[in-house]
């Protein structure tokens, strides 16, 4: 396991170098690419050969054998909410004892109406989520623990790409 001191050495030495460094700051992302393995079970490799898989439930016709990828998105939010929690809180010296991220969608979302087809007029995506932050410190106020809180929604890079529309563009590739 990683300790705190470790997570709090290494945040300081990727600030001090981009901060030296602002040409460098620059970052894509690596790709991920997704194929279809069977029916709609979907495998999504990284470059570096790392892969999730995703499969949607038996009722729309999958094989329920992985999550959705709805489900990941909520659980990319999640986790990176929660490493980005246990991140900041090493770096000001906040001794978590306990952290728990839970990402739920809008309880009235019809967004498979707009999702099949059924009411061109409703999105597809999600119409609302909610994120419960459940933790606690040996060594932090709870006025302590919700300004982390807010300082991780403020720089979440998950939670960012969420609240704010961002650009996108399709490329077909005719094979």
């Amino acid at each position: 396991m990683t300790s705190a001191s470790h997570i709090k050495e290494s945040v300081g030495n990727v600030i001090d170098h981009y901060s030296n460094n602002l040409d460098q700051a620059k970052d894509a992302g690596p790709q991920v690419t997704a194929k279809m393995e069977e029916g709609l079970r979907c495998r999504v490799v990284a470059p570096d050969g790392t892969s999730i898989v995703t499969d949607m439930p038996t009722g729309i016709g999958g094989g329920g054998s992985a999550p959705s990828p709805g489900r990941l998105f909520r659980a990319s939010l999640a986790s990176c909410d929660a490493t980005l929690v246990t991140l900041r809180a090493a770096q000001i010296g906040i001794t978590l004892t306990s952290l728990e991220v839970t990402v739920e969608g809008d309880p009235d979302d019809v967004g498979v109406l707009g999702f099949l087809g059924i009411d061109e007029s409703i999105p597809p995506g999600e119409h609302g989520i909610v994120i419960r932050f459940r933790l606690g410190a040996e060594n932090a106020t709870s006025e302590q623990l919700h300004e982390l809180v807010a300082w991780v929604e403020a720089h979440s890079p998950v939670g960012d790409s969420v609240r704010r529309a961002i650009p996108s563009q399709a490329e077909v590739e005719i094979v």
